[in-house]
């Protein structure tokens, strides 16, 4: 077994474990509270290869996406390095058995120490959503019929990035919102000048765009580039999508897209503070994790 499929067959497992145990479930990237936490109680402390083990299963390949959870179902992004195929999988939560696999597009664009299936899915218990970092975006049912799909690049440019397009995408009342921070013209790519940043609104049902806000921010160079993920936030019980990225905090009005307020973050060194880390909110305050030594 390579070591790239021996990393497909890991993910799945550590997800087996838990998945057995936890009675609540996990929609999206970073779970319910979109903080990495849990209210679960009773988890193992421990597993191996046998211990504490449910079930496993081998993808087709590699996948950095976070296996999603709801409704007895498992969803997970993969691609095949050897045919360039993205897929989309679904697995019963209980034992493992694959519900069904469907091909959501290809392509050969190869990063370093990443891969293509990195954005993870994102579900509502009736559809579940894909988004890839080709630009490759599809929604489907729980049963795994094709609701519609389509590619970002298509008509809003090259999403590439040094280590590859990773945001996920973030979903609430049956719409789809996407971040696109990037720089100005693709990584590696001399025909792509002129590019914007930018969040979409996507209608779950059809996949039409509702709308689209270009973020402009005063970045430079590689603090364009955020690999993090919008999240919701409940601002004095109003409720609004925060992203960070270009070392900048923005809050947005979730029907519009339109710019509440924004935080520019210190940063030490100008053109190189690319954003990793996705923000966080508990109790009406916003964290956020700048890069390099910044203050956030």
């Amino acid at each position: 077994m390579s070591h790239a499929r021996m990393l497909a067959v890991l993910s799945v497992v550590n997800l087996a474990c838990m998945g057995h145990v936890m009675a609540g479930e996990w929609p999206q990237w970073r779970g319910p509270f979109m903080n990495g936490s849990s209210e679960e109680t009773n988890l193992p402390a421990t597993w191996t290869a046998t211990e504490n083990v449910a079930w496993s299963v081998t993808l087709p390949g590699p996948g950095s996406a976070t296996p999603v959870i709801a409704e007895n179902r498992v969803y997970i992004s993969s691609m095949d390095r050897r045919s360039d195929d993205l897929w989309g999988l679904c697995f019963d939560v209980q034992t493992g058995a694959q519900v069904w696999r469907k091909k959501l597009g290809a392509s050969d664009r190869k990063v370093p120490r990443n891969n293509l299936a990195s954005p993870s899915p994102v579900t509502d218990g009736r559809h579940v959503y894909f988004l890839y970092g080709s630009g490759h975006v599809a929604g489907l049912t729980r049963e795994g019929e094709l609701m519609w799909s389509w590619n970002l690049e298509e008509t809003h440019g090259n999403i590439s990035m040094k280590y590859g397009y990773s945001s996920s995408p973030l979903l609430h009342d049956n719409i789809l919102y996407v971040l696109v921070q990037r720089r100005h013209t693709a990584y590696r790519v001399p025909h792509g000048a002129g590019l914007e940043s930018f969040i979409l609104a996507i209608d779950g049902t059809s996949g039409e765009t509702l709308w689209k806000h270009t973020r402009v921010t005063h970045a430079q160079e590689e603090s364009l580039d955020a690999y993090s993920s919008p999240v919701l936030y409940d601002h004095q019980g109003r409720l609004e999508m925060l992203v960070m990225g270009a070392s900048t905090v923005t809050s947005h009005d979730l029907k519009t897209g339109s710019e509440l307020w924004r935080y520019q973050v210190p940063v030490k060194r100008r053109g190189k503070d690319r954003t990793v880390p996705s923000p966080v909110s508990h109790e009406g305050l916003v964290f956020v994790v700048p890069s390099r030594g910044a203050q956030g």
